[in-house]
């Protein structure tokens, strides 16, 4: 339960725009109102963070990364899907009753009802209403093609069942998903801390690797097509739904209610052709190495089941299905869920998908990546793949021990320089459609020149085993850097499986006389001496401009900041090194173990990270801007940048320090999605949230912004 009484919000406003109306809902750790939006009288949904007191500190952080992501990723999808539910996230903490301040979201109010509403309605006397395959896939069609576009971007929504489907009325009547759990950082292993309750679909929707908390770290886009194709099957059958019509069908249904997998449409009396079949055949594999990999591959394949075409999905694409479905006997049903054996892993094929803009504008993979999917596919493009261990914990119920790597959250308030484009979160600020302003003066030549890189490579068919993939040696290399960079050991792959070469990376981020190198030698531009991000107001964009580096003599050790992604390229093109890719930056900060700091397991302080403490709260008031929270009731002696290595106790085993606080980092990766929106990590000195401090904290910004608290660091290849 709650410590507060949400009843009495009734009245009060939040974010001094949206006037709370009544209790709706009171979860786990959320509290839902109906609200109205005083600026223009339209009802909204409005969602409140609350959890018990105490809570414990690091339960809590999860529970406030979990909530945060899920906006973060509604508002992501929403601002160009109509079939998604709007959201807006809050702009800065709400102060509960209890003192204590937390996030916020805003949905819009929808006059309709959800598919799990509409089936509780319908009579016992009402006659089922089957429809054809054809039918059900016009219906969930806007759903689909959401669930392309959002798995294409990395984006999971984990918990699809008839409860986050909305039924809009017409003419004509259209459906909307709502409840997207999000995208796990780059890099992130994601296994839920023990004591964070686990949001999943109800049981009969939730695909087998969730069903126990030993296979939650791997569920992923091949889960929502589990869940998806019951729903089809639900709308298939008309009024019942596929497990009350397999109860009907089989005495011992009830038991096997959690089952590894449900039958597909014969076993359930519906006429489907043999390419239908074994389509769902494929999309229900209880093992997740045998079932499609993302929504694209089973909207591919459902398809050309309703079209005379030719089926190419299972030669070209989906060798594992294929040898699922291969000797399927479609004269009788398949055997009651869960009781088949499973066989040994087989080797995918991931497809080229001929709609994707994914490669659009993706960089070319740093020289020396091994040549697999990981490496040659934008990193947060891809999925975790599922192991043998993790098919065989899903079907363990015996928990697995949890390790503390929180889900990522989003980003701060202090000096809320970030987020523009699909970037969401600096305080959880409302998202502006806007695209975000570019710096006053464009690259010299010189620059441009730098900049240009070789051309992203075709795209091609690739194969990736269902296990991560160890590097092939008889022993390590010799490792040799430059004196001012580490040598990454990748010998222990990561834990995602992205493959990864030896690599070094800077200790310290790139300093300002650094920086100055490069100008001097006419390859860099100045940095512009003003900070500029999409939601900053005048008062702090002009503020905030005093904290940029560039203007300061005395600031040589200090990192270069106030660049853009263009002049990070630069600079480090200028060395003959080139900027880390989102999975080495990720891999060097957490390191095989996961670390979920850089230093390990224990929560920043002013010893480990340059953050917001005392010192920036007092910053902000001298500078006439409003109040900060802090990350730690002591003042770390530095309201904007430190000189780089400044903070040892925060470096990582192997000594690259800052990579928790000071600036942000500018990575190589572009945005999945495509635009010009680049990858950001680490966190910076206004962060009062430690969520935004995690290795496994990244987020996307336009290129183009050249904030205070953004600056950057170099690798290079290990020849």
């Amino acid at each position: 339960m709650n410590d507060f009484d949400p009843r009495g919000l009734a009245g009060t406003s939040v974010g001094g725009r949206y006037k709370i109306v009544e209790l709706l809902k009171r979860g786990a750790f959320s509290v839902s109102f109906r609200a109205t939006d005083q600026q223009d009288g339209r009802a909204v949904y409005l969602r409140l963070f609350a959890c018990p007191s105490d809570t414990p500190q690091d339960v809590e952080r999860s529970l406030i990364g979990l909530f945060v992501r899920s906006a973060q990723a509604m508002t992501e999808l929403s601002r160009n899907d109509n079939a998604v539910v709007g959201t807006r996230i809050g702009r800065g903490p709400h102060p509960l009753p209890d003192g204590r301040r937390v996030p916020w979201v805003v949905y819009e109010w929808i006059d309709g009802e959800t598919l799990a509403e509409r089936r509780r309605s319908r009579t016992d006397h009402e006659p089922p209403t089957a429809s054809p395959l054809q039918t059900a896939c016009e219906r969930f069609r806007g759903i689909i093609d959401v669930l392309v576009r959002a798995h294409d971007r990395g984006i999971a929504h984990r918990r699809i069942d008839p409860a986050q489907i909305w039924i809009v009325p017409g003419p004509p009547e259209t459906r909307r998903i709502d409840g997207f759990s999000g995208r796990p950082g780059a890099g992130e292993n994601v296994k839920t801390p023990a004591g964070v309750p686990r949001d999943l679909p109800s049981p009969h929707y939730a695909a087998p690797e969730q069903k126990h908390r030993g296979g939650h770290n791997r569920e992923g886009a091949w889960s929502d097509v589990y869940s998806l194709a019951v729903l089809l099957l639900d709308d298939m059958l008309g009024t019942r739904t596929t497990w009350e019509a397999w109860e009907q069908r089989s005495p011992d249904a009830a038991d096997n209610a959690d089952a590894n997998s449900v039958p597909t449409p014969r076993a359930l009396g519906l006429s489907v052709t043999d390419a239908q079949e074994e389509v769902f055949a494929c999309a229900l594999e209880p093992d997740p190495h045998r079932r499609f990999r993302s929504m694209r591959e089973f909207r591919e394949a459902l398809e050309q089941s309703l079209s005379d075409g030719p089926v190419t999905w299972k030669q070209r694409a989906f060798a594992a299905c294929t040898k699922a479905v291969g000797a399927f006997d479609y004269a009788t049903p398949p055997p009651i869920p869960g009781t088949s054996p499973l066989g040994p892993p087989v080797t995918l094929q991931v497809p080229e998908c001929e709609e994707t803009t994914v490669a659009r504008k993706a960089p070319s993979p740093p020289p020396h990546h091994r040549q697999s999917a990981a490496a040659t596919v934008p990193e947060s493009r891809l999925f975790p793949r599922p192991s043998n261990d993790d098919v065989a914990s899903a079907q363990d119920p015996t928990p697995a021990t949890p390790t503390t790597n929180p889900a990522r959250p989003r980003l701060r308030r202090y000096a809320p320089w970030l987020l523009g484009g699909s970037l969401v979160v600096v305080a959880f600020a409302v998202i502006a459609s806007e695209p975000a302003p570019k710096p006053g003066s464009a690259p010299t030549a010189a620059v441009r020149a730098a900049q240009a890189g070789p051309a992203s490579p075709a795209r091609a068919n690739l194969t990736a085993t269902a296990e991560p993939v160890a590097p092939t040696r008889s022993a390590p290399p010799a490792l040799h850097c430059p004196p001012e960079m580490v040598a990454v050991d990748v010998s222990r792959p990561p834990a995602n499986g992205a493959a990864l070469s030896e690599y070094c990376l800077q200790r310290h981020e790139v300093t300002v006389s650094q920086y100055q190198a490069c100008t001097l030698a006419g390859a860099c531009s100045a940095p512009n001496p003003s900070s500029s991000w999409p939601q900053g107001s005048p008062d702090e964009q002009t503020a905030n401009g005093e904290l940029c580096n560039w203007r300061y003599s005395d600031r040589a050790r200090h990192p270069i900041n106030c660049v853009t992604w263009q002049q990070a390229d630069a600079y480090c093109r200028f060395r003959g090194w080139r900027l880390p890719s989102n999975a080495e930056w990720g891999y060097a900060a957490a390191g095989p173990e996961q670390r979920p700091y850089p230093w390990g397991n224990a929560a920043p302080d002013r010893t480990t990270a340059n953050a917001c403490g005392l010192e920036c709260r007092a910053w902000r008031h001298a500078h006439g801007l409003s109040a900060s929270e802090v990350l730690y009731e002591a003042d770390d002696g530095f309201p904007g940048t430190a000189p780089v290595g400044s903070f040892p106790r925060g470096a990582t085993p192997t000594g690259i320090e800052d990579l928790a606080g000071n600036v942000f980092e500018w990575v190589a990766d572009a945005d999945p999605a495509g635009g010009d929106r680049r990858f950001i990590r680490g966190g910076g000195f206004g962060e009062f949230w430690a969520e935004a401090l995690l290795t496994a904290t990244g987020e996307q910004q336009d290129a183009g912004i050249h904030a205070h608290a953004l600056g950057f660091r170099c690798a290079m290849n290990l020849h």
